[in-house]
């Protein structure tokens, strides 16, 4: 989990908590978490470029929330990556749609690419296409699969964090 630093939760409070809102995303205020780590390590020893999965999980203390991307830390090199946001069904959920069988669903998937130059601070933001809608406690993941070196990573993280609105994450 170190890998992921801070959820963008770009923290768009919708009218009525419904999803309206989307098409008018850019008229809205946006917010981002803050890091969850109290320092980076610039040591480059976190070895995440292989591939394999790196994940948290989440969840929020209030409506109206949308999740825009995620930053991550950065290190030499050029990376590849795929971040994934994905939502935790509960047995009822599973119950309703008898042909889900997988828990975790994935809601939105990006990939792309970035270096050490596009970082800032040794973090690189990375957005989705489009904003999903983030339910009060309700448990979501974000998956990133990075391909390239070794990257930074946080100390000292923090189980929560509280936005400049209030929201708990």
């Amino acid at each position: 989990c170190r890998l992921i630093a801070s959820v963008i939760s770009e923290l768009s409070n919708t009218k009525n908590g419904c999803d309206a809102g989307l098409a008018n995303i850019a008229n809205r205020l946006s917010l981002q978490t803050p890091n969850r780590f109290a320092r980076v390590n610039s040591s480059r020893t976190w070895n995440t470029g292989n591939g394999s999965p790196d994940a948290i999980c989440f969840s929020v203390d209030r409506a109206g929330i949308l999740m825009a991307g995620a930053a991550i830390f950065g290190g030499a090199g050029s990376f590849d990556y795929e971040l994934e946001l994905l939502h935790n069904q509960t047995t009822k959920e599973r119950e309703k749609d008898s042909n889900q069988s997988q828990r975790w669903i994935s809601m939105e998937m990006c990939h792309g690419t970035y270096t050490a130059e596009d970082c800032a601070n040794d973090l690189y933001m990375i957005r989705f296409d489009k904003p999903v809608s983030i339910h009060p406690h309700t448990k979501y993941a974000l998956r990133l699969r990075n391909h390239g070196g070794q990257t930074c990573n946080g100390d000292g993280g923090q189980s929560s964090v509280k936005g400049s609105d209030g929201t708990t994450f």
